[in-house]
């Protein structure tokens, strides 16, 4: 299956007045996609990748890789258990582009880059690699680095996959709380507080559920 977007680019180099060659450009995107959904996009990340090597303004190359790849993830939903690296490519570009302007929330171009960051959050602590190495990109500077912190400061919630018994069920199937401390598997130390209560996303065996924990990330280290 083929599928064409048009989108525009509004963009206005330093210098250039509007009238550079990339300024409300119009480009005509065809991607691939295969019968199972997955997206073929490595070779058109890799020419976009390239530009960032082109003279001219940096600036201005990495505003149209924003811009395109914050369109791409609106138009398609992506994966943060991929069969294939789509969604790895899109992180590591996005580390490498992003900076302190991405905590501009006036910007609607940022918003389905916000979507993907929540979603980082959400996977907690199953994908925290990923999740430390985008906000490592975003805290350059001493305000970017202040809205890291916040945002760090208030997140809630911490995914595990917990042992249920029936003391510890409070809402017929879809609350429970810790009665002892719960480890999390993977990171040392890290465990989640008595009479923390939590959410069931999901039974993976008869007693087994992956639960989402109503714990600070803060709490959970101390």
């Amino acid at each position: 299956m083929l599928v064409n977007s048009d989108a525009y680019v509004g963009l206005a180099l330093p210098g250039k007045a509007g009238s550079g060659f990339l300024s409300d450009y119009k480009y005509n995107l065809s991607i691939t996609a295969t019968p199972g959904g997955i997206i073929e996009m490595g070779s058109l990340i890799y020419f976009l990748c390239k530009a960032l090597h082109l003279h001219g303004s940096v600036s201005g190359y990495c505003s149209v890789l924003r811009t395109f790849l914050s369109a791409f993830i609106a138009s398609y939903e992506v994966n943060l258990w991929p069969e294939d690296n789509n969604p790895i490519l899109i992180l590591d570009i996005l580390c490498k582009i992003y900076r302190g302007e991405f905590w501009d929330k006036g910007s609607y171009i940022d918003g389905p880059i916000w979507c993907l960051l929540c979603n980082l959050e959400n996977e907690f602590p199953f994908q925290t690699v990923k999740l430390v190495q985008l906000l490592s990109s975003l805290c350059e500077g001493a305000w970017p680095a202040e809205c890291v912190y916040n945002f760090l400061d208030k997140s809630v919630g911490v995914l595990t996959l917990f042992e249920i018994s029936n003391d510890s069920l409070l809402d017929g199937s879809h609350i429970v709380e810790a009665r002892q401390p719960v480890c999390v598997h993977g990171i040392k130390g890290l465990f989640i507080p008595v009479e923390t209560r939590g959410h069931v996303l999901k039974a993976i065996g008869e007693n087994t559920a992956l639960v989402r924990w109503e714990v600070s990330f803060q709490m959970a280290l101390f």
